[in-house]
């Protein structure tokens, strides 16, 4: 994670003899996921090396348990809507905000999220109308299959029109979506919960330079500037 040049910290995924392990960069801590599939089995743990036993969350599904239940889920997502039905239909923004997936670095294999585009985007939208419009579903089909929310009395859906009868419906809570119900879902939320409770202040601050926080800063804020008003700050001696 990045601001343009300046490096915050690093997370990502690493490929052992378990399988995959998901990791975020801590200074003096080793909290990691591992995902793994054996003997048809899927299994995932969660481990902080700082604790007896090491092992504080584990779960496992057979691999063809696994894909009965994606199926029941997908068969469930899919349904005819009507041909006057609405919903918030995501405009250019909206789509840059989701489209912004890591840009892979030929050198180092890394890849980075740049923040800034984030503030740059953001900037750019002056009411909600340039974010989610109302109109009809079949209007989305025709700009490409374009996504949008639907909301009900309790809960939202991200919708994805598909012809002009049948679109993919799909609840907009992690937890409660297709992916939240994997291994590797269930085990992506626990080990969020898990650094959010168990990390100190201490912990944080380690993994933290002040000078590039500042700096960090004061680039946010300038591109902020830049976006919203179109000028370039100057430095005065």
């Amino acid at each position: 994670m990045t601001v343009d040049d300046i490096a915050l910290m690093e997370f990502g995924f690493a490929e052992s003899s378990s399988g995959m392990i998901f990791y975020t960069r801590l200074p003096g801590r080793n909290i990691h996921l591992t995902y793994f599939e054996r003997d048809g089995v899927i299994k995932c743990h969660l481990k902080d090396t700082d604790r007896h036993p090491s092992k504080v969350w584990e779960t496992e599904i057979e691999v063809q348990e696994l894909a009965d239940r994606l199926v029941r889920s997908l068969k469930r997502s899919i349904r005819r809507y009507n041909w006057n039905e609405t919903y918030l239909m995501f405009q250019q923004p909206m789509l840059d905000l989701m489209g912004q997936f890591p840009i892979a670095d030929e050198e180092d294999c890394k890849q980075s999220f740049n923040l800034l585009d984030t503030v740059r985007i953001f900037s750019s939208v002056k009411t909600d109308k340039d974010l989610l419009t109302r109109t009809r579903i079949r209007e989305g089909l025709n700009l490409g299959n374009r996504p949008g929310f639907q909301n009900s009395l309790s809960q939202s859906y991200i919708v994805f029109p598909l012809d002009m009868q049948i679109c993919f419906r799909m609840n907009a809570d992690f937890r409660r979506s297709i992916l939240g119900k994997t291994p590797f879902g269930q085990g992506i939320l626990r080990y969020v919960k898990y650094l959010e409770d168990e990390l100190t202040d201490r912990d944080m601050e380690a993994g933290f330079d002040r000078d590039t926080i500042n700096k960090a800063k004061a680039a946010m804020e300038t591109a902020l500037l830049e976006s919203t008003t179109g000028i370039t700050p100057t430095m005065n001696d």
